[in-house]
């Protein structure tokens, strides 16, 4: 894998724990998960990135739903 490939890899799976936390889930798996990509050059299967996805559209959701909760204006 090439170095570019590793690091964009890392970075969405660094998202995804930052995106754990703001909806206060476990960002650990992600955590270790980068440290796999970046250390151990084990890349995500495909399987990884449809759940990482369908995960990050369930999260937004949350937030937005919350966020439009706390709208005085709605």
């Amino acid at each position: 894998m090439d170095p570019l490939s590793i690091i964009a890899e890392a970075q969405i799976v660094i998202g995804m724990a930052k995106l754990a936390i703001q909806v206060g889930q476990d960002a650990a798996p992600y955590i270790e998960r980068a440290f796999g990509i970046l250390a151990e050059n084990k890349p995500l299967t495909d399987q990884e990135r449809a759940d990482m996805a369908t995960q990050e559209v369930q999260w937004r959701k949350e937030i937005d739903d919350a966020i439009s909760s706390d709208d005085p204006t709605a």
